[in-house]
């Protein structure tokens, strides 16, 4: 019943006690190494050592899906002329 086991080693665990996200580290399923999930991300979800392919969702696989702005589409602004195709206004 020592004051420093019950009452100094607590508040030491507590303070050294870190938060590691689950998603932090992916596992290779082809090779079974270790990589850094941020890599894999920047690498459009493909390992970088083993060049195994993971499966990937709609929405990482469009270009800035996040943004407001891109979420709208973009319309022309021309008028409707049936022989001419070319629009310069997108």
């Amino acid at each position: 019943m020592n004051w420093i086991s019950n009452v100094v080693r607590p508040k030491i665990r507590n303070i050294l006690k870190r938060e590691v996200p689950e998603n932090l580290w992916i596992k290779c399923p082809d090779t079974g190494q270790l990589v850094f999930y941020k890599d894999v991300e920047a690498n459009q979800f493909v390992i970088p050592e083993s060049g195994y392919h993971m499966r990937m969702s709609a929405a990482a696989r469009r270009p800035g899906a996040g943004s407001a702005a891109s979420s709208t589409p973009k319309m022309c602004r021309c008028t409707r002329n049936s022989w001419r195709f070319s629009c310069s206004s997108v």
